[in-house]
């Protein structure tokens, strides 16, 4: 995860949306069921009161084709 992540997911921080996810720029793998591999997003998510909850984790990569979304806004 670098800066630049972190940057596009500030860059959607709006009072309209509920969840903001930003997957690494290293991007996704195709048949990653045979050999794991994982990949780093950072999130943020509003709160009730309005404020933003963020965290940093990791998940699969796996994507058909190795292609997805890299940036997911709710």
């Amino acid at each position: 995860m670098e800066e630049e992540e972190l940057v596009e997911l500030l860059a959607h921080l709006r009072p309209e949306n509920k969840r903001v996810k930003v997957y690494s720029n290293y991007g996704f793998v195709t048949k990653s069921y045979s050999f794991p591999c994982k990949i780093q997003f950072v999130e943020a998510k509003r709160q009730k009161d309005g404020s933003w909850d963020f965290s940093i984790g990791w998940e699969q990569a796996a994507r058909k084709g190795g292609i997805g979304e890299r940036i997911i806004v709710e």
